[in-house]
């Protein structure tokens, strides 16, 4: 049975690592501007960028567990908005991942909803992702969820 929770023991925060080596590996081959060696050196700078998100107060991790095995996790951090914006605060989601093999069970569904769970708590009416237009299966999941396009980044890489 899965259980999602924001609780992160020490080795739910490995076991985080290692799911965040395994989506960089996905955009690493689904764009080549993220084609980078997983060697000792950038898996010390994930390690260290993971570290600082979970120390600061408007950041936040939601994993889904089986038993004591992380099968997937969201990050996301709440941001003020400019003060000339309708909304004063948005949700930002950074990461989402879930291991290939636990895919097509709802469990990103599941930590979505419990991301907007968080939202309306804090009274918070947006949510935002970005992902690459090459992740077809993260846009299936997030439209499904109710996302809709709103802005397109174009990039030059040379």
């Amino acid at each position: 049975m899965i259980k999602i929770t924001q609780k992160l023991t020490r080795n739910d925060k490995n076991e985080v690592y290692k799911l965040n080596y395994d989506f960089n590996r996905v955009i690493a081959k689904l764009d080549p501007a993220f084609d980078v060696k997983l060697d000792q050196k950038v898996k010390k700078a994930l390690d260290k960028e993971l570290d600082g998100f979970l120390r600061k107060k408007d950041q936040f991790f939601i994993i889904a567990k089986n038993g004591d095995e992380v099968v997937g996790f969201v990050a996301y951090r709440v941001e003020k908005m400019e003060i000339f914006c309708k909304y004063k605060q948005r949700i930002a989601l950074v990461l989402l991942f879930v291991k290939k093999e636990w895919r097509k069970k709802k469990i990103s569904k599941r930590l979505l909803g419990e991301v907007r769970k968080q939202a309306k708590k804090k009274n918070i009416k947006w949510i935002d992702i970005s992902t690459s237009v090459m992740n077809k299966r993260a846009l299936k999941v997030y439209k499904k969820f109710g996302f809709k396009t709103r802005y397109t980044t174009l990039s030059i890489i040379k």
